[in-house]
């Protein structure tokens, strides 16, 4: 089949034989002879290649592109050094090589190629064949152990000959055409190599804390093709423009040419929002890949430094120009230099993932971040006050953490006999096994209001009392069955989490209309909201929201509460509106608020709820 190789490669393979011998005397082989044929475009429409083009500007020979052959048989080389002559023929002669009788040995031709190959902007295609069918050549010269020659040789041709040559002559314009498919074996010379990359394996968007160096934020997949490779030169852009400020350095991670692990020094980021690295010695071999890992140092939160909130992501830039990205062949006489990869594995036109970018993950900076760990419940569902369910609540070492609202979801399956409905009222919560005070540590809502209606908030069942009640609709398939119900916690007192004191809540309501019958019992679903599923920009927590109605929690852009938001968790990380530590529990006055984008823990989402039935 067809090799692809790069001008000025070495021991270039271009063809492989087999050669028996009988099983009556061994064989001495004196010489061999191969002939070359050549297509001196490298067209893919045309597979007829011929032993001499002869004159022209335009014609070449395959002793332009391969300046010299060796001959193996395993690792032993057979003969000296040769080259293709002006009839397009290479011979090894005064070999003495004998092969024992009745055994089987290889014997294979490689070449150097010209690194003046890729003729007029071409590909060229070489291949060599060891016999033709005129029978007055003697391709083969080889003697039997009485020293006789040895006339009876047949081999297999290495293409399929379209236009023999004059028998007994070798004129240089003479011409000799092949036909070449998958089944014989030619090299395509080409100017370079080629280095694709694409996105791998990148980690998902993350939440980080402040100060933290390491963070895996990209990763970018390497493959050459044709040669082995190696990158000296290559950028790592800062997509948020705004946003430098939270970044101290970032380093790379990759294989180099000896097959070691390196981590190169923390580079800044600097200009126009990059992180410059030269001297690289990221080798990418043939047909194979090649990892490169980016990690970020991040800033501390600071006046002037990095802000609560201050999203990263940095992307590989392929440039496609030399003052940042550069790939040279890595073997010894590879010619090859370029200024970007052959692919274009790059996203969308949309800042800040612009054109030619492979994007890692995004990162938003925190002082802290909380973790949201659930604990098991197992007491069963029972007429009166139930607990539903427990979590705690930590946060990460040397901050603070500010609680200040969650949302959860109720479900009530009423399967008892019409006329007899469960209800769930009153939720309550506990802190580390002590009840906190309703209105006074803290509200449960029963939904929120849209900005259409003047109700305080919606309650459940359609009751426009707060904290009202939830009716199951037994088998009616009304509210309560299959429907699950938004219930909002406001902590009227925020709730403060140091590093090293989780703090443990349980949730509990009261249940009345509660029963079972032969065909099953009543139960109750309930879950804390998944984390939010976008970032918020609004930072200012408002307790008295105009548009999501009186004492329901919004997020709002600027501290006259403009821009609202809601949030299934509005949270602070304690930084102080500008990264000074001044942080305000009033609400419009403290601009370190956020919602629970990328929270984590083993608690959020209906996935993590309990279901409790009446025994």
């Amino acid at each position: 089949g067809e090799v692809t190789a790069v001008k000025g490669s070495a021991n270039v393979k271009f063809l492989e034989y087999n050669l028996t011998t009988g099983v009556s005397s061994p064989a001495t082989i004196n010489s061999i002879k191969f002939a070359s044929y050549v297509d001196y475009d490298g067209s893919t429409g045309s597979n007829t290649f011929k032993r001499n083009y002869g004159s022209g500007t335009s014609y070449i020979d395959a002793k332009d592109v391969v300046t010299q052959l060796k001959l193996y048989s395993g690792n032993q080389q057979l003969g000296t050094v040769e080259s293709i002559d002006t009839s397009g023929y290479v011979t090894f002669d005064n070999l003495g090589w004998t092969i024992p009788a009745d055994s089987t040995v290889d014997l294979v031709l490689k070449g150097d190629l010209s690194n003046n190959a890729y003729f007029n902007d071409n590909a060229d295609r070489v291949a060599f064949d060891i016999l033709t069918t005129d029978a007055s050549y003697t391709f083969i010269d080889a003697v039997d152990q009485d020293g006789n020659s040895i006339s009876t040789i047949t081999a297999q041709r290495n293409g399929t000959l379209t236009n023999a040559p004059t028998a007994g002559t070798a004129s240089v314009t003479e011409t000799a055409d092949i036909t070449m498919d998958s089944n014989y074996s030619y090299v395509t010379v080409q100017n370079t190599g080629t280095l694709n990359a694409y996105s791998y394996s990148t980690p998902a968007n993350a939440l980080v804390v402040s100060g933290t160096d390491g963070v895996t934020v990209l990763r970018v997949r390497f493959h050459a093709t044709r040669e082995n490779l190696t990158v000296n030169k290559l950028r790592i852009q800062a997509k948020h423009a705004a946003n430098y400020r939270a970044l101290e350095g970032v380093t790379l991670s990759y294989t180099n040419s000896a097959g070691q692990s390196v981590e190169t020094a923390p580079q800044a980021i600097i200009g126009s929002g990059y992180a410059q690295f030269t001297g690289l010695d990221l080798y990418v071999a043939k047909d194979t890949d090649s990892i490169l890992t980016v990690k970020a140092n991040y800033a501390d939160i600071g006046p002037n430094v990095a802000y609560t909130g201050d999203p990263v992501t940095l992307a590989f830039e392929d440039g496609n120009r030399a003052s940042s990205f550069e790939v040279v062949g890595a073997d010894a006489g590879s010619n090859t230099v370029f200024y970007s990869t052959s692919n274009s594995d790059y996203v969308a036109a949309t800042p800040p993932n612009d054109t030619g970018y492979i994007n890692g993950n995004l990162t938003i900076v925190k002082k802290t971040i909380p973790t949201f760990t659930k604990v098991a419940v197992t007491n069963s569902l029972a007429n009166g006050t139930t607990e539903l369910y427990k979590f705690t609540v930590s946060t990460a070492e040397g901050s603070i953490t500010q609680l200040k609202s969650l949302k959860m979801y109720v479900r009530l399956n009423d399967i008892t006999e019409a006329g007899v409905s469960s209800t769930v009222q009153d939720f309550s919560v506990s802190k580390d096994g002590q009840a906190l005070t309703f209105n006074t540590d803290y509200t449960f809502l029963n939904g929120y209001a849209p900005a259409t209606t003047t109700t305080d908030c919606l309650a459940l069942d359609g009751d426009s009392t707060c904290n009202g009640t939830l009716t199951a609709g037994g088998d009616d398939g009304t509210n309560g069955t299959s429907t699950d119900q938004l219930v909002v916690l406001v902590f009227n007192s925020e709730q403060t989490i140091e590093s090293n004191d989780p703090v443990d809540y349980a949730i509990s309501a009261s249940f009345s209309g509660l029963g079972s019958t032969a065909d099953g019992q009543d139960s109750v679903i309930f879950y804390l909201a998944a984390a939010d599923a976008a970032s918020s920009t609004y930072g200012y927590m408002e307790s008295s929201s105009d548009t999501y109605e009186k004492d329901y929690v919004a997020l709002a852009s600027t501290s006259a509460g403009t821009s609202e938001a809601q949030a299934n968790y509005v949270w602070s990380d304690y930084s102080g509106s500008s990264g000074d530590g001044d942080h305000g529990t009033v609400e419009l006055t403290s601009n370190d608020w956020t919602n629970g984008y990328l929270l984590m823990g083993n608690s959020l989402g209906s996935g993590y709820g309990n279901t409790l039935l009446q025994p």
